[in-house]
């Protein structure tokens, strides 16, 4: 792998075959910030990505005014306009991008929404813009940048996502070096330009959130995982790959404490957390969740936390524990005593519908399963819970609702209690009657 130095823009001359998508900067402020560019994205990275959401982005104020970010179509002045052609499939990326936030800001307990250009109908608006072609066929798209920026889409109060008539695969300008924590912070002050060419990377979903991700700041060299050039180095975050800026230890990807793939900062105290942790390092610096580019509010579980946690029994002080710290499909839930062991350590997902996946630590591709074989019951009644491989069925659906008293039920889509009954019997999963062994305290 090897760097050229253009002027104050980077160029990654060859990607990984791990890389997922490139982009952003390292430098610090002021310095004009620069530009990493992958040349390509490897297929095997694309059949990794987990599959797009789709919540499409909500009205806010009069669609115009304050920070937001703007959505371009940009072609060459000898090539075919093809925004109609291609309108169908920018909506399906731009509710991507925001579902994107919207996922993983409700797992960590509080909603994030993109602030969109948008009309008085609501919909994000997507504007026809027309450069020189010799600007279209720069190789490395910094001329074609500059062209749109000389068009007049260079204001400070927008970030702009630009699809290009042109084969780059993702670059991202404008994210700032700067460290503090607040409205101050120069990532909310500058603009940038989240650039996916349409003959490149546009075919992977997720390339534009990456791009949109740099340009607001994401990821500084001091953050934890962070690689040397603007990158992470965990399994599962859409800022992560192996852009050669791994630090030895470990020397290589590690994989992801949160299930899944597809999240914005997988490790939850490296970019973006709306509720981070008190003394960790977002506590300190740059927190994109906190962009002036983004809705704030609602959603998610107040004060629920979602990675590692233990489900303690109220009635009893048992935890819910994988048999025998087993992986295999079919294996049941029990109710053990707490011995600090991963077999009864769970994540938390929300699904943008209310509901939660579980998933055990031990089996990331796995999910808390309310079984439906009625052969298969322990009590000749009720259903009982057991791990299985994620399908997304309802039956791997839960609601946690608070029980106001610092505990909460969990709740299965036919509308049956987690139960904790008897130490090492399977959890059941039955009527809900508000008794003690149907309420959990959740904790880390």
């Amino acid at each position: 792998m090897r760097l050229l130095k253009r002027t104050s823009q980077w160029t990654l001359a060859a990607a990984t075959l791990a890389a997922l998508i490139a982009a952003g900067t390292a430098q610090a402020a002021p310095a004009r910030p620069g530009v990493i560019a992958d040349e390509k994205l490897p297929a095997p990275a694309v059949r990794l990505l987990s599959a797009p959401t789709n919540t499409p982005p909500r009205c806010d104020g009069d669609g115009q005014s304050g920070k937001r970010v703007q959505l371009l179509y940009v072609r060459g002045d000898r090539q075919a306009d093809r925004l109609e052609q291609l309108r169908p499939t920018f909506v399906e990326h731009v509710n991507n991008i925001n579902g994107r936030f919207v996922q993983t800001s409700e797992a960590m307990g509080e909603r994030r929404e993109v602030r969109f250009v948008h009309d008085s109908s609501c919909a994000p608006t997507i504007t026809r813009v027309v450069i020189p072609q010799s600007a279209m066929d720069d190789p490395d798209a910094g001329k074609a940048r500059d062209a749109v920026e000389a068009a007049g889409y260079g204001r400070a109060d927008r970030k702009y996502v630009v699809w290009t008539e042109n084969t780059v695969c993702g670059l991202g300008w404008g994210g700032r070096g700067d460290q503090r924590t607040g409205d101050a912070n120069e990532n909310n002050w500058y603009s940038g330009w989240a650039m996916v060419g349409l003959n490149g990377c546009f075919g992977n979903p997720d390339a534009d959130v990456h791009e949109l991700l740099h340009t607001m700041g994401a990821v500084h060299r001091d953050a934890p995982y962070a690689t040397t050039n603007g990158h992470c180095f965990i399994y599962g975050d859409l800022m992560c790959y192996d852009d050669g800026g791994i630090p030895n230890p470990p020397g290589r990807m590690i994989n992801c404490p949160n299930p899944g793939e597809g999240w914005i900062d997988c490790n939850h105290d490296s970019y973006f957390n709306p509720r981070p942790r008190a003394g960790g390092y977002l506590s300190s610096h740059w927190n994109i969740a906190d962009s002036l580019f983004l809705i704030r509010g609602g959603g998610g579980s107040p004060g629920l936390p979602t990675s590692r946690v233990n489900f303690t029994n109220a009635a009893n002080g048992y935890v819910a524990d994988v048999d025998y710290a087993q992986t295999a499909d079919g294996t049941k839930v029990k109710l053990e005593g707490e011995h600090g062991h991963d077999a009864s350590r769970w994540n938390l997902a929300a699904l943008g519908d209310g509901t939660y996946r579980i998933t055990p630590v031990l089996a990331s591709g796995s999910a808390l399963d309310a079984n439906t074989d009625r052969s298969r019951v322990v009590d000749g009644t009720s259903y009982f819970a057991q791990i299985w491989g994620y399908g997304g069925g309802a039956n791997q659906k839960w609601r946690i609702t608070s029980n106001g008293d610092g505990t909460y039920k969990i709740v299965a889509f036919d509308g049956g209690c987690l139960t904790g009954e008897n130490p090492g019997s399977a959890l059941g999963v039955w009527a809900c009657t508000g008794a003690a062994n149907q309420k959990w305290r959740i904790a880390q």
